[in-house]
């Protein structure tokens, strides 16, 4: 290769879609990128919180319900708010649905399988909070569907003892707690997304960027009002009296008062 085709093959300019051009383009978009990061993480966070928490519902369940008879009273009460006393609901609360256990646990295998649909298809992007909340009505759901098909009943035993209030178990703060919580947050994000949206709307309407920074060329341009320094902008300078005298718009100086006199037409009376 002689000394001029190998200069000409340095100052060719790059072609995009070259070796050099993909070597510089990532590989994965970082926005591509940080989504899938994000399903990671919330997948690793909703197993946890359903496995831990139908672990602890579990133990629960077995330790108070080890060689106790019905309505017993195990313990409590804890600082005058609640008491252990064991109850074998095969209802829902406050006695509703009783005796309906399989059709009770029927619904809450099909919340459950709702509820792992939606995990997968919508929310394995979804602010933590949201798929924390999700994990523990996940697991209190078929914590509560396990007991209804293996026992006949859900084992019930922490009591209110200053409020009236149906017993419950691990599994029914599990699902209470988590509805809260992805309830709430799904508001607050409602919130500020149509805070931020009536603040776009507004910038838009108040706080457009100022017109006078549109350069020459762009869209609606030529109806803007030009810039100091611009060509053909407007530039005053003070006069000898201190009034304001339009300078030169090419070269910037201010032309004297007579030629501004000789170019001025004279006002007929």
């Amino acid at each position: 290769m002689t000394d001029r085709e190998q200069a000409s093959k340095d100052e060719a300019p790059s072609i995009p879609g070259s070796e050099a051009s993909k070597e510089e383009m990532p590989s994965i978009p970082a926005k591509d990128a940080r989504a899938h990061s994000r399903r990671i993480r919330n997948t690793v966070v909703f197993s946890v919180a359903w496995v831990v928490w139908m672990i602890l519902d579990g133990i629960t369940k077995a330790s108070f319900n080890d060689d106790a008879s019905m309505g017993a009273v195990l313990g409590g009460p804890v600082l005058g708010l609640f008491r252990f006393r064991l109850v074998h609901n095969t209802g829902a609360a406050w006695g509703i649905f009783d005796d309906s256990t399989f059709a009770l646990g029927i619904m809450a295998l099909a919340v459950c399988l709702f509820i792992l649909w939606y995990f997968l298809v919508v929310a394995r992007t979804a602010p933590l909070l949201e798929v924390l909340g999700l994990g523990l009505v996940f697991a209190g759901g078929l914590g509560n569907a396990i007991n209804r098909f293996s026992l006949g009943y859900v084992v019930d035993f922490i009591e209110f003892t200053f409020i009236e209030f149906p017993v419950f178990n691990v599994a029914d703060i599990g699902i209470t707690c988590g509805f809260a919580i992805f309830i709430l947050h799904m508001a607050y994000g409602l919130i500020r997304s149509e805070r931020a949206s009536r603040q776009a709307r507004k910038a838009q309407r108040t706080g457009q960027a100022p017109v006078a920074l549109q350069t020459e060329g762009a869209p609606g341009a030529e109806d803007a009002p030009k810039t100091e320094g611009a060509p053909g902008a407007a530039c005053f300078a003070p006069s000898e009296n201190g009034e304001a005298v339009d300078a030169d718009p090419v070269n910037g100086a201010s032309p004297a008062p007579e030629a501004l006199g000789d170019a001025m037409p004279s006002r007929k009376d």
